[in-house]
């Protein structure tokens, strides 16, 4: 598995087993966009990584776009609601990534919730990044 593949895998692992983040979007906790949204939902998105030149160690920084979706008439509290809870999640820093991957540190760099222009949906965008070794 690669280093991004088991990164957003932890971060899915970590937003499923959250009970307040399910309870606000059940199951909808998605890889990619699904063929049909459900609202409110959840969509690990874009990832970056730059690798970090260390003598010592291998080791990246991955950064990783969480993607909340909701659609209550424009309003904008219900993602916002999801968005908290995830950041919550990610915060909390408690990811458990596959061997042979170890995280170093990870902080969520920004989270924002904004209007779609289709005026009916609320985007939430939370970026979060961490730093991960490669234990050989």
């Amino acid at each position: 598995m690669s280093v991004s593949a088991a990164f957003q895998a932890a971060v899915k692992a970590a937003l499923e087993r959250d009970t307040k983040v399910t309870a606000l979007v059940g199951a909808a906790i998605y890889d990619g966009a699904p063929a049909r949204r459900v609202f409110p939902s959840i969509e690990l998105g874009v990832t970056t990584f730059r690798p970090l030149h260390l003598s010592c160690t291998t080791m990246r920084e991955e950064r990783i776009q969480v993607d909340v979706w909701s659609r209550k008439q424009g309003r904008l509290a219900p993602a916002k609601m999801v968005t908290d809870a995830v950041y919550a999640v990610l915060d909390a820093g408690e990811l458990t990534i596959a061997d042979p991957y170890a995280l170093a540190s990870s902080e969520v760099v920004l989270a924002r919730v904004i209007d779609d222009p289709d005026g009916i949906t609320a985007h939430g965008v939370i970026l979060f990044e961490a730093e991960i070794e490669t234990v050989v």
